[in-house]
């Protein structure tokens, strides 16, 4: 009995000190110690080599890295570990992705995974809002010779709707801009707006703010909201997010503009010009700021 009794305790003593590291994983990643996080999470790793914790913040890291390869490694040995967790599916999907954006010669077979992994998180999760948002975009921008469809990109719009009606309404409004319907764009940009009260910085899809924001700067309506909308999604944004920071600097000088404020929104035209997609937009927005 006091050989069970000890046996128990050490068990004990190392789930709690297993428990202790974890923590200490998830605090190094959101702290920004990449390579503190890195180290404990391989320390979990040379204990069990299927902790969950330590494979989700390397696939992170990776990610974060742009290392797509080693982020495919550890998010598809998480949906072997655990199958029915949604997030992993989802996430596995994301790299996948990202990885196909630049390797056009696998292309083709990472995107039926890409997808299959989408179709997975929305299945396990009837109210999984990214993963239907990533499905609504990868229909919208596939040629429909592998599968595009407006049709289906309509329908995971209809469903992020029965989610979240501020949702629904920019899926709307992000379909018809899609299709060069600007005007049914702005109608449902102002939906969108009237209703996002409950939409605050803890809100989970970080892409909500830039959405929310940039519907608020196209319609002219609650500048100073969509500015904090901005700042929220510039100070959680991160490398694999699928809108780059530099878009929500060139709408903080849109916003500014409106303002008025000259200084402010060359300032932040400047910040958004460092990328080379947005550079391509910014000329006519630093004549009109140029002009006030």
């Amino acid at each position: 009995m006091r050989k069970l009794l000890m046996f128990v305790l050490c068990i004990s003593k190392l789930t709690f000190a297993q428990n202790d590291k974890e923590t200490a994983v998830k605090l190094a990643f959101e702290t920004k110690q990449f390579e503190k996080t890195r180290q404990l999470a391989n320390e979990l790793l040379a204990n069990n080599s299927q902790n969950i914790v330590a494979h989700t913040y390397l696939g992170h890291i990776a990610g974060n890295n742009k290392d797509w390869d080693s982020a495919i490694n550890h998010y598809k040995l998480l949906t072997t570990i655990k199958t029915n967790n949604a997030d992993f599916h989802y996430w596995y999907g994301g790299v996948l992705g990202m990885k196909a954006l630049e390797n056009k010669l696998s292309a083709l077979g990472l995107v039926k995974k890409m997808k299959k992994a989408f179709h997975k998180a929305a299945v396990l999760d009837n109210k999984h809002i990214d993963a239907r948002w990533a499905l609504l975009e990868t229909y919208l921008q596939l040629p429909g010779i592998i599968g595009g469809s407006y049709k289906k990109a309509e329908l995971y719009a209809e469903e992020l709707a029965s989610i979240s009606e501020v949702e629904g309404h920019l899926a709307k409004a992000y379909i018809a801009n899609y299709k060069k319907q600007y005007e049914l764009e702005k109608k449902y940009q102002k939906l969108a707006l009237m209703s996002c009260n409950l939409i605050s910085e803890s809100y989970k899809r970080n892409t909500i703010h830039y959405q929310l924001a940039k519907a608020a700067i196209n319609n002219n309506q609650g500048i100073d909201l969509a500015l904090k909308h901005l700042d929220w999604f510039i100070k959680k944004h991160k490398r694999s997010d699928s809108v780059a920071k530099e878009w929500a600097y060139f709408y903080c000088a849109k916003a500014y503009r409106l303002k008025k404020d000259k200084k402010k929104a060359l300032a932040y035209l400047n910040k958004a010009k460092k990328n080379k997609e947005v550079a391509k937009y910014s000329k006519k927005e630093e004549g009109i700021i140029l002009a006030l």
